[in-house]
């Protein structure tokens, strides 16, 4: 559970305090987002991809 509370709060970094351009192109980028760490964008979108599914599993988890 606590897992998905620090990627929830990773997501909301990347997607609302520039985290997307200040990792992209780093290794922490293509970790998280493999091929898609290349660009801003890509990085948001899968960012909101991953903080529906993280809050979802989180909410399933708690109930």
């Amino acid at each position: 559970m606590i897992f998905f509370i620090f990627s929830i709060l990773f997501f909301l970094w990347v997607l609302f305090m520039d985290g997307a351009r200040r990792i992209e192109g780093t290794l922490l980028a293509y970790f998280e987002f493999g091929r898609f760490g290349e660009n801003a964008t890509m990085i948001k979108l899968c960012a909101w991809a991953g903080l529906i599914a993280s809050a979802v599993w989180l909410i399933k988890s708690t109930f």
